[in-house]
This record gives structure tokens, sequence and C-alpha cells, in this order.
């Protein structure tokens, strides 16, 4: 397993990050006269939850726990791990949380041509972390239908997981090699358009997409090729939207760095 994904990953959150969320849970219950009890109650979570992740326990909090936990105890999430003020732990102790409300934009599936939705319905909306890497970007998720991600290193995203992707709409976030892409592709006989994750290779008078799989054979049959002019248009044949940064498990799920 690579070493930033180690890093990376809820179940190794660093020791020290584990006791300062012990700590802060302790005060805001000690500055609020609760219980672990009446905490689990007011936060919507289980006892089991409370006692495990002040025991040390529970090692990997999912997102809607601590979310939970911070509307719970009146503080915020930042706060609450160690983001806030004084929070007293260096960057270097890579929390897997600065987390944000985003929107699910439908499904991702490769090879299903869909309708646009007719009606326009508020999208359900989940908190999932940041991108680490452009933590101010817009960010959005898509529930992934299939196993066309099940080819990405270190671990394969599967179906009915929920990827999150960055807005590459209105940003200087250009499209690179290697890296993963949500992309909305037009029927050529119709309206429909498939919505999937394809992997770029960059050229310099073309950017050619291809399966997320290691199969090379199986990349070269499914691959098509897009003019750099024509990635950001959505009304155009094909329209880049995201870049796929991370997932969650569902969505409830803990938390995993996975880059392409």
């Amino acid at each position: 397993m690579p070493a930033r994904y180690a890093e990376t990953r809820p179940d190794h959150w660093p020791e020290a990050a584990r006791k300062q969320l012990q700590e802060r849970i302790v005060s805001r219950m000690e500055k609020l006269g609760l219980n672990a009890l009446q905490v689990a109650q007011a936060s919507g979570v289980s006892n089991s939850i409370v006692y495990d992740i002040l025991s040390d326990r529970k090692k990997s909090p999912s997102v809607r726990a601590i979310v939970g936990l911070a509307s719970g105890l009146k503080c915020s999430v930042a706060w609450l791990v160690g983001e806030g003020e004084g929070s007293g732990i260096g960057s270097s102790m890579s929390i897997p949380l600065s987390l944000t409300t985003v929107p699910v934009r439908g499904r991702a599936e490769r090879g299903a041509y869909r309708l646009p939705p007719m009606n326009e319905r508020p999208p359900l909306s989940i908190v999932a972390p940041r991108s680490r890497q452009y933590p101010e970007a817009d960010c959005f998720a898509v529930q992934v239908a299939d196993d066309h991600l099940t080819g990405l290193q270190p671990v394969p995203v599967t179906a009915g997981m929920i990827a999150l992707c960055l807005s590459l709409v209105g940003t200087n976030i250009a499209v690179e090699t290697g890296r993963c892409y949500l992309v909305h592709r037009r029927s050529t006989d119709g309206p429909q358009i498939e919505t999937a994750f394809w992997r770029a290779t960059v050229f310099r008078d073309r950017v050619e997409f291809a399966p997320v799989t290691p199969d090379p054979e199986h990349n070269a049959a499914e691959k098509f090729v897009v003019n750099p002019s024509e990635l950001y248009s959505p009304d155009g044949p094909v329209f880049v939207e995201g870049l796929f940064y991370a997932a969650l498990a569902d969505y409830d799920g803990a938390y995993f760095q996975a880059w392409p």
C-alpha cells in the first residue's frame, strides 16, 4: 500500500489527531454538562460510536458521525477535528477532514446513454471532504452505478460508491495526463448523454480519453479523442465537467484518498 494512501485513510488517523478529537469532545461535554449518552442522543449517532471514539476503539469515525457530533456539541466541524484556531496539530498530521457540503449530480455509468432530466429538482447534498490539492475549488459528487472505476489505484471504486469531483467549470484547473475525469458524451443519433469517468492523456493538439482499466488492448479499443478547445462546453458533443479526487464508501461512509 503506498505511503500517501496509508497516511490519509481515516483508519490511519494519527494518534495525536485522535487524541485531540477526544479532548475536544470531552471539553464540549463538560462545557454543556452532558454525558456520553446525552451527546449521542443530541448528535443522532449511536451510543457505541461516542464511547468507542472516547476510548480510542473507533479510529475511523465517519463523516456523518463527525458532523453529528459537531451539531450535538454545538461547535464547528473544523474546530472539532482540529482545524480551528489553536488546534495545536500541524499540517503534517494529515487529518483527512476538511469538510464541505456538495451536491450529488446523478450517476456515472459507462455505456448508459440517458435523456437529461426534464424537471430540475434541488439535488441531494452530502457532507464530504474537500480536495487537498485544490481546497478552495467547488466540489460535487456522483454515484457510481457500475464497475468502470475498478481499475483505479491504489483502491478500486465499485458500484454504489460515491465519487467526489472538482468542478472544472470556470476554473484554471487544466486536464492533465493520467488523471481521471467525469465526462459527458452526447449520442451521435439523439439527445441522450453518457456520464462516466475516463482517464486522460494530453497531447499538444488533442486529448485522448481511455477507460480506467489496466488492460491496454481494452483501452485502445474504447478510447476517444477530443480537441482541447472543445473540452469545457456544456452544450458540446463532449463536456469534461469534473476531476475525480476521492470517494466515499456510501452516503455515510468513511473517506479515503484515491488519486488515479
